[in-house]
């Protein structure tokens, strides 16, 4: 696996979370509301997924909405799932 690759693969929770939020608000990542970032630290969310080896979940607030992240990669927001995670 050459370094992108595992970087994209370290960062899975943070970029299945910009794509559920994207087909939420029906907009691309990077015309979001607010920046992710606001609502949590995408550092901290990465090493968290990274470091356990137990089922988890990860919920927080974006902009009014309840985000749950999970460690079988799937997001939901407010409640549904809105697309698996992993990276491109």
């Amino acid at each position: 696996m050459n370094q992108t690759s595992e970087q994209q693969d370290r960062s899975w929770p943070f970029h299945a979370v910009l794509k559920a939020l994207g087909i939420v608000y029906g907009v691309d990542w990077d015309d979001l509301p607010m920046p992710l970032y606001d609502a949590l630290d995408p550092d901290a969310l990465i090493v968290l997924f990274e470091s356990s080896t137990d089922e988890i979940s990860v919920s927080f607030d974006y902009d009014g909405r309840d985000v749950e992240i999970r460690s079988d990669k799937t997001v939901a927001v407010d409640g549904t799932v809105v697309e698996p995670g992993g990276g491109d």
